[in-house]
């Protein structure tokens, strides 16, 4: 929990909100080196098909990384070459 605090502040330092992960270790992992290996995982064997144009938004699954990662990463995978000119990020949950 010390560490996941010292991210949170170093986060809050450069300007950004970081959630408190109140899911860890039940919808997802609570070790971070868990999580980062899945997520990068998940995101290796994406791949994008051919599409029209840049991407301007996407729509992904949220229902825990286990059971929703490996699809959301094709969506999240269509931002890589706009991923420098977002500006706004809206997320829609219950």
């Amino acid at each position: 929990q010390q560490q996941q605090q010292q991210q949170q502040q170093q986060h809050n330092q450069r300007g950004m909100y970081v959630r408190t992960a109140h899911h860890a270790g039940s919808w997802y992992s609570d070790s971070s080196r868990e999580l980062d290996e899945a997520l990068a995982g998940y995101l290796d064997n994406a791949t994008i098909s051919v599409a029209a144009g840049r991407a301007k938004g996407i729509i992904a699954p949220h229902a825990g990384y286990y059971y929703s990662g490996p699809t959301a990463a094709y969506a999240y995978l269509a931002l890589k070459d706009v991923v420098d000119s977002i500006t706004t990020i809206v997320v829609i949950h219950p």
